[in-house]
């Protein structure tokens, strides 16, 4: 055998070994590696994830996939993932019959809980429904009050969805959502503001509308608020406030949680860097899930991660990277 051809084969050779394990590699980090939140929901102990996973190849094309993770509530730690087809960055529209309801765009999809598979999306609209065929949904939205979603499609008419079976029916009046209005009116109602102090680029806590006589004071403070409704998060006890501040002016300053009551009195703090958040990246707030006694924060800057806090404790309890 020459030596050309010996040549040959251990080049073919190298190359599958190589190919195979960066395939199953590649496989792994697609479903396990880190990954930038979109948006979370809490649903029977669980928490939901759908995240965004960025491609990029070496001849410059790129890519993105979407990524659905289930953790457990309590611990934190991964119990399931699924990267659904078609999908790259999923908003969360709600939960119903252990259903959890995506959309991106005009298309939707469907997660069932207990299977943690795809079970409904926009393509399969036409079968439920003739007149839909090859129609294309504008908004979709889940009513309260009767627990039926609901659609406007491009042609221009009104369509629940039954949330057990999926079949499509023409509506020519929804019920009036009450839970929604309700919330709007009463749920969010937010008594803190801030007031700049004379003379500096600090602020102190007023309380409705009036200003809080203490000796705190902060720097770019902010509340924290509920992404897409933009809606601040208000605590089962609404004499006392998160609030998210600067250690200092400087733009990559490191940020501080704090909780405080309508007094003034800082219940509890946390620094950046008490929360395993490295003081070199900015970590950026992307949304916020209450669930009393637990505040979950999602966010970050170079890897986005979830971290799951006692407010009644003041103690972290887990976080994890998504």
């Amino acid at each position: 055998m020459n030596s050309t051809l010996i040549t040959v084969i251990l080049t073919i050779v190298g190359l599958v070994l190589f190919t195979i394990p960066m395939i199953f590699f590649m496989r792994w980090k697609n479903r396990h590696g880190a990954s930038r939140f979109d948006d979370m929901i809490i649903y029977n102990e669980r928490i939901y994830v759908s995240s965004n996973i960025y491609h990029s190849g070496g001849d410059g094309d790129s890519y993105s996939d979407c990524r659905i993770t289930e953790l457990d509530q309590k611990s934190g730690f991964v119990v399931r993932t699924l990267i659904p087809k078609r999908f790259s960055r999923l908003e969360i529209i709600g939960e119903l019959k252990d259903k959890i309801w995506f959309k991106e765009n005009e298309r939707f999809c469907v997660l069932d809980t207990e299977k943690f598979e795809i079970v409904f999306d926009d393509r399969q609209i036409g079968d439920k429904l003739n007149e839909l065929k090859d129609v294309k949904i504008k908004e979709i939205y889940i009513n309260e009050t009767d627990k039926n979603v609901y659609f406007v499609a491009e042609n221009a008419y009104k369509y629940s969805i039954d949330p057990h079976s999926f079949d499509i029916k023409r509506v020519e009046k929804e019920p009036y959502d009450e839970v929604k209005h309700s919330r709007q009116k009463n749920e969010f109602v937010n008594n803190f503001d801030f007031k700049k102090m004379n003379g500096s680029e600090r602020y102190q806590l007023t309380y409705k509308n009036k200003r809080i006589e203490s000796d705190n004071s902060y720097i770019s403070p902010e509340l924290l608020y509920f992404a897409h409704t933009y809606i601040p998060v208000v605590l089962d006890n609404p004499e006392r406030i998160l609030l998210k501040h600067s250690e200092t002016l400087n733009s990559v300053s490191g940020f501080i949680l704090s909780l405080i009551n309508s007094t003034g009195q800082i219940l509890w703090s946390f620094k950046q860097n008490d929360l395993e958040a490295k003081i070199s990246e900015r970590f950026y707030f992307k949304n916020v899930r209450y669930c009393n006694p637990f505040i979950y924060i999602a966010g970050g800057e170079k890897k986005d991660r979830i971290f799951c806090i006692d407010i009644e404790k003041g103690k972290l309890i887990w976080n994890t990277t998504i």
